[in-house]
C-alpha cells in the first residue's frame, strides 16, 4: 500500500494521501485490549455475559431484578467489526453492577449453581474499579472515532483528539492493573500509532485552525506545517499565480504573527458564529493563503463518508436494476444521500426552534409552559379513555352480540372486508370512527332484515314496506334511494341514543389530548 502510494505521487504530484484516522484509533483500541492483564479481564466480563443471556432462568431473574430497581441497560458482547463495542460492553456491565450483584447473591438454589462460574467476580469490588479504570481509559478513543466519523470535515481536530488520547492514556493507565512491562507497551503502541497516523496535512490543518493556531503542535511539528503549507502551494492545481507563491508566505506569517491584517480583534471575536471554512472564505476570501486553507480544511480525515456512500449505492444498483448509466447512479446516489443530510438539518433545526429549559427536579418548563400540570391532565385523560374503551366495548358487545348463540349477527359469517383482512394498527381516534359506523352497518342490516330482504323468514310488514311492496318481489334486491328511505326513520330512532353519547364521550377525549 505504502508504495502504490508512492508511485501515485509520483506520478502526480497534486495528489494528498494519508490514511483513516477512525481505523488508527480503532487499531490503537485493539492494542490496548491485547495486553494479557486486559484480555484476561475481558474473557472474564465476555463470560459473566454468556452465562447470564444463555440461560433461561437466570436473563428472566436479571431482568426482574433489572426493572425492580428501573435500571434500563441491558448486557451487551463486544463486536469485532464494531468499533467501540468492547467500551459498550464494559460500561453496560457497570451500569448494571448493583443487579448482577443481587442475581449473584439470590437464595434460590438453581440461580445459585448456574451462576457459580462468575460469582466470585460478580462479588470482587476490584474486579469493579479495574471495569470501571478500563472504561476511562478506552472510551476517549471511541469517542474520537465516532467524532472524526461524521460528515463534516474535520481535520483540524486530528492532531487536537490525539493529543487529548495521549494526556488520557498517561493518567488511567496507571489505575488499570496491568504490569510495568505492559504499561510501557501500551505507551508505545500509542507513539507508533500516532506517528503513523499523522502526516505534514494534519500539522498544516491545525496551524491554520485560527482557534489553536497550531497550539497542539511541537516545535519541529509547526515547522513541517509551515513547510507543507508554501510547498503546496507549488505542487496544487489552485490558479493563483506566480506571485501568490510569495504571498501566501507573506500572509502565513502575518497569521501567525497577527499583524498586518489578522491584527484586527474583530477576526478573532467571530470565530465562535461562524466555521472554518467559513471564515477562511468569507473574511479572508481575497488572501491566497485562503485558497490554500480552504483546500486543506475540506479535506476528509476519515473513509467514513465514502463508506456510507458506498452503502447507499447498494441499495441504488442491485441485481434487478443493472443497467443503469454511471450518470444516473451518480445522480441517484447524489439525490439519496443529500436527502438524508437535509432531513437531519431539518431536525436540528426544528430541535433549535423549540429549546427545553430546565428547571429543578419535576417543575419543567418548556417557553414558560408548566409540563408537570400537562402530564396530570395526560394521566388522567388516559384513565378516562381506559373507561371509554371498556364502555365501547360493550356497548358494541350489546349492539352485535356476544356471539355465544347461534342468533347472533355477526359479520364473520359474511366475506372480510379489506381493512379487516389486512387487520392494520388503529389509533385511538381512527377507532371510535370505526365502531359508530360498524354499529350504524348493523342496524341498517337489521332493518333490512325486518323489512324481509335480509333474510328467508317471514316476518311482518311494516308500513314503509306495504306501500313498496307492489313494486317489489322475493328476490327482488333494493337499491340505495329505497334503502335510504326504508332505513332513515329507523335510524334516527336507534341511533340517537348510542351515537349521541358516543360522540360526547370521543369529542371530550379529543379535546383533552389537543392539551
Amino acid at each position: 500500500m505504502r508504495k502504490a502510494v508512492r508511485q501515485c505521487e509520483e506520478m502526480y504530484p497534486h495528489l494528498v494521501s494519508y490514511g483513516c484516522l477512525a481505523h488508527a484509533l480503532h487499531l490503537l483500541c485493539s492494542d490496548i485490549l491485547k495486553l494479557s492483564s486486559i484480555e484476561t479481564h475481558l474473557s472474564h466480563i465476555i463470560h459473566i455475559v454468556k452465562t447470564i443471556n444463555q440461560c433461561q432462568v437466570l436473563r428472566a431473574q436479571f431482568t426482574e431484578i433489572r426493572n425492580e430497581m428501573k435500571c434500563g441497560v441491558s448486557l451487551s458482547l463486544p463486536v469485532k467489526t464494531r468499533w467501540g463495542s468492547h467500551v459498550k460492553c464494559l460500561q453496560d456491565l457497570t451500569k448494571c453492577k448493583s443487579v448482577l450483584q443481587r442475581l449473584a447473591i439470590s437464595p434460590d438454589k438453581t440461580i445459585q449453581d448456574r451462576i457459580r462460574s462468575a460469582k466470585a467476580n460478580l462479588l470482587d469490588e476490584g474486579f469493579w474499579i479495574n471495569s470501571s479504570a478500563l472504561v476511562e481509559l478506552l472510551k476517549p478513543i471511541t469517542e474520537a472515532i465516532t467524532r472524526l466519523e461524521g460528515d463534516s470535515s474535520s481535520i483540524h481536530l486530528v492532531c487536537e483528539t490525539f493529543a487529548k488520547i495521549g494526556s488520557n492514556i498517561s493518567t488511567h493507565l496507571e489505575c488499570v492493573k496491568l504490569t510495568d512491562c505492559e504499561k510501557t507497551e501500551a505507551m508505545d503502541k500509542f507513539i507508533s500509532r500516532k506517528e503513523y497516523a499523522l502526516q505534514p496535512i494534519h500539522f498544516a490543518a491545525d496551524l491554520l485552525t485560527p482557534r489553536s493556531v497550531g497550539a497542539n503542535l511541537s516545535s519541529a511539528e509547526r515547522i513541517e506545517a509551515m513547510k507543507y503549507i508554501t510547498t503546496m502551494s507549488t505542487t496544487t492545481t489552485i490558479e493563483i499565480g506566480d506571485e501568490g507563491v510569495s504571498k501566501i508566505t507573506e500572509d502565513l506569517g502575518n497569521y501567525l504573527a497577527k499583524t498586518d491584517f489578522f491584527g484586527d480583534t474583530f477576526l478573532w471575536n467571530i470565530l465562535d458564529n461562524v466555521s472554518l471554512v467559513t471564515w477562511w472564505k468569507g473574511f479572508c476570501g481575497h488572501l491566497c493563503l485562503s485558497k490554500v486553507a480552504v483546500r486543506i480544511l475540506t479535506m476528509p480525515c476519515t473513509s467514513a463518508a465514502p463508506e456510507r456512500s458506498f452503502s447507499s449505492q447498494s441499495s441504488i444498483h442491485t441485481k434487478r436494476r443493472n443497467r443503469l448509466t454511471t450518470q444516473r447512479a451518480a445522480n441517484l446516489n447524489y439525490i439519496q444521500y443529500n436527502s438524508k443530510l437535509l432531513k437531519r438539518s431539518r431536525q436540528h433545526h426544528i430541535q433549535s426552534q423549540y429549546p427545553i429549559e430546565e428547571t429543578v427536579q419535576n417543575n419543567v418548563s418548556i417557553e414558560g409552559r408548566n409540563l408537570q400540570k400537562e402530564i396530570e391532565v395526560i394521566e388522567n385523560h388516559i384513565s378516562e379513555e381506559e373507561e371509554l374503551d371498556e364502555t365501547i366495548s360493550s356497548w358494541h358487545s350489546n349492539t352485535t352480540g356476544n356471539g355465544n348463540s347461534d342468533d347472533d349477527f355477526n359479520f364473520a359469517d359474511f366475506a372480510m372486508t379489506d381493512d379487516e383482512i389486512d387487520q392494520r394498527m388503529e389509533t385511538r381516534e381512527q377507532r371510535p370512527a370505526r365502531i359508530l359506523r360498524q354499529s350504524k352497518v348493523n342496524i341498517l342490516e337489521n332493518v333490512l332484515m325486518k323489512s324481509g330482504k335480509g333474510t328467508e323468514q317471514p316476518q311482518k310488514k311494516t308500513e314503509v314496506e306495504k306501500d313498496t311492496s307492489d313494486a317489489e318481489n322475493k328476490d327482488a334486491v333494493l337499491d340505495l334511494p329505497e334503502i335510504k328511505k326504508i332505513t332513515q326513520g329507523s335510524l334516527e330512532e336507534q341511533t340517537i341514543e348510542t351515537s349521541t353519547f358516543y360522540n360526547k364521550k370521543v369529542s371530550s377525549c379529543l379535546r383533552k389530548r389537543k392539551l
